[in-house]
């Protein structure tokens, strides 16, 4: 995942690793930094790139085709991100922010199949 830096030169957005750290590896013969959300000897796949899934889905299919009884894919929470690679909010804001997401993701799922209201807390 490529991405050009800011018009100071910093890295394209504030995001950060797993770590703690900046998200973002600065690569001098592209002119580019590369995105990764774990170790920097470890970048992030593109995965909104066409190229990109179909190689992954020849992997799968190799080692379905081995007999494997499926695979395991770690960090699959990582795969996508924000296609316009906008700032993460501040710390303290992202918190409510996920607990208002979650509040309306409960208040949203709160009847059941048969179209009852369920009791939500």
């Amino acid at each position: 995942m490529w991405a050009q830096a800011r018009a100071d030169g910093t890295p394209p957005n504030n995001w950060l690793t797993i770590f703690g750290e900046s998200a973002w590896r600065w690569h001098p013969t592209r002119g580019e930094y590369y995105l990764h959300n774990t170790l920097s000897n470890q970048p992030d796949l593109n995965y909104r790139n066409p190229d990109v899934i179909r190689e992954l889905l020849k992997s799968v299919r190799f080692w379905l085709d081995t007999g494997v009884d499926g695979l395991r894919l770690d960090s699959v929470n990582l795969f996508l991100h924000d296609d316009r690679l906008r700032n993460n909010p501040p710390r303290h804001l992202a918190g409510r922010m996920k607990r208002e997401a979650i509040l309306t993701a409960t208040r949203a799922s709160a009847t059941t199949s048969a179209g009852r209201k369920i009791s939500t807390c």
